[in-house]
């Protein structure tokens, strides 16, 4: 029979540990900060950055950079994420690649659980619904969880977003934040004409209903200060390098990459690839619960939920912003399908144990990632390490003055080797059509020779990955392998002597 003494001690343990909820919110993190911990950074979309970081560190932001291409000669890059690429080279200074994933893991661990706040606040406190929906976010929107200036122009959205919410369901009056969050992320990366699209939303629909007197409708001078905070919000986006031409280049740039196939993020989601078949089938489930829900969103919730569906049916890279808006909403709604809940469960050292596992993980990763270990190497297959460094050692006269390689390997020679003209790299603005064209016609082995005399090229450099032209120049005479190893091949023309 329990002493008195048993329950003293029973009632001290449960004081300590997590309840249930806690448990299932640290679990939703740490799936987070482990999926980031696994990523390995590829050249597309790091290198170049810091390359553009490495020069406004050293010239300001307001340098015009060039585009170091000896295929297009005068262009200069228009230096709109500036911010965040200077925050990635001196990260990268300070601890390397390790250092940019931990932080990115620090970065996206805190977004997405202040996401996980803001739909516990709008499901009036169901943790454990919370949580395994924003897990079920994590297969789509890992896929924009790359090293880059989008990562950084996360936590400004969800900053506009808390303030929207939280100012037009009355939980807080402080609006201050839209202006803050709208100067850094102008600042960070393109995507802040997003922020703009989300303060018109709320501004146009809950302006519509408070002049109706809808049930809940904000009154005339709670509009009127959300309006005029919207404003000076979106007037700061112009503080900036580049004043108002920001929003030219932003939407010209987003214009040219949609009517172009050539890159894979701004395609529409399709059924038949993995990304795709997970996002109809989240986009199902969202549409499903927002149906069933006893108690339905409201209009203006509605409204921004079908203004992000649009740009994520036409660009996969879109997917992740829907997320972010459709999370609370359907937490929402999630709220009137559940049962009433019995009230706080108690705490529990097994839930303190689980916890501490799930944070052991995501802490055990970090000195097996310094180490770079078989697998663990933070590098992607497709960057040329070891093959740019024996192209940097090559004597003067021997080295090519016109290399040809793909948009990956030029994104990593602009910050591995700067004093290497490049061919192309994943900056598309900067090269015409017929030049992406042209790449596209060499990978697949079409008439190579032709196109290499076209551009003058004096050298070669293939990841392994490109078999067709690979083969075509081992097989040609007037081409010799200079080097290779398990990524890349340099070949040169006949007559310079290999030097390795």
């Amino acid at each position: 029979m329990p002493t008195p003494t048993d329950h003293k001690q029973s009632g001290k343990m449960r004081r300590f540990g997590l309840t249930r909820d806690e448990v299932y919110a640290v679990a939703a993190v740490a799936v987070v900060a482990l999926t980031v911990l696994t990523i390995r950074l590829d050249p597309f979309d790091f290198w170049w950055h810091l390359a553009a970081g490495r020069t406004f560190a050293e010239r300001g932001p307001w340098a015009a950079v060039s585009a170091n291409a000896f295929t297009q000669p005068t262009a200069t890059f228009f230096g709109q994420a500036w911010l965040a690429e200077l925050l990635m080279v001196g990260l990268f200074r300070a601890g390397g690649p390790v250092l940019l994933i931990v932080v990115q893991a620090v970065l996206l661990s805190g977004v997405f659980g202040a996401l996980l706040a803001l739909m516990v606040r709008r499901a009036q406190g169901r943790v454990r619904a919370s949580a395994l929906l924003l897990i079920a976010l994590v297969p789509a929107a890992a896929h924009n969880w790359g090293i880059r200036p989008q990562a950084y122009a996360l936590l400004p959205f969800l900053v506009v977003l808390w303030t929207l919410t939280a100012y037009r369901l009355r939980w807080s009056t402080r609006l201050w934040p839209l202006a803050v969050a709208m100067l850094f992320w102008t600042n960070l990366h393109g995507s802040f004409v997003l922020g703009v699209v989300l303060m018109g939303i709320v501004v146009v629909v809950e302006g519509v209903r408070s002049f109706f007197g809808r049930e809940g409708a904000l009154s005339q001078p709670e509009w009127s200060r959300l309006a005029g905070h919207a404003t000076l919000a979106s007037l700061s986006t112009l503080l900036n390098p580049h004043g108002a031409r920001i929003y030219g280049y932003t939407l010209g740039y987003a214009k040219l990459i949609a009517s172009s196939d050539l890159c894979t993020e701004w395609v529409s989601p399709s059924p038949k690839t993995a990304l795709g078949a997970t996002f109809f089938l989240l986009m199902i489930g969202v549409f499903a619960i927002l149906a069933r829900a006893r108690q339905k969103p409201d209009p203006t919730d509605l409204v921004m939920l079908f203004a992000f569906l649009w740009p994520a049916l036409t660009a996969v890279r879109n997917i992740l912003w829907f997320e972010l808006v459709a999370a609370p909403v359907v937490a929402h709604a999630v709220r009137s399908l559940l049962p009433a809940e019995e009230g706080p469960t108690e705490r529990s050292p097994a839930g303190a144990v689980l916890a501490l596992v799930l944070a052991s993980a995501v802490l055990g990763l970090l000195p097996l990632r310094a180490a770079r270990s078989e697998g663990l190497d933070p590098y992607t297959d497709n960057t040329p390490v070891a093959a740019v460094e024996h192209l940097r050692r090559m004597p003067p006269e021997r080295r090519p003055l016109r290399l040809f390689h793909n948009e990956a390997v030029g994104s990593y020679l602009l910050w591995a080797a700067p004093e290497q003209q490049v061919f192309i790299d994943p900056r598309f603005e900067l090269y015409p059509q017929s030049q992406w064209n042209d790449l596209v016609r060499l990978d697949h082995g079409a008439e190579p020779n032709a196109v290499l005399r076209r551009y003058g090229v004096d050298g070669v450099l293939l990841l392994n990955a490109q078999t067709e032209l690979a083969t075509h120049l081992a097989n040609d005479p007037s081409w010799t392998l200079d080097y290779r190893d398990d990524v890349a091949a340099l070949y040169l023309p006949n007559g310079r002597h290999a030097s390795n």
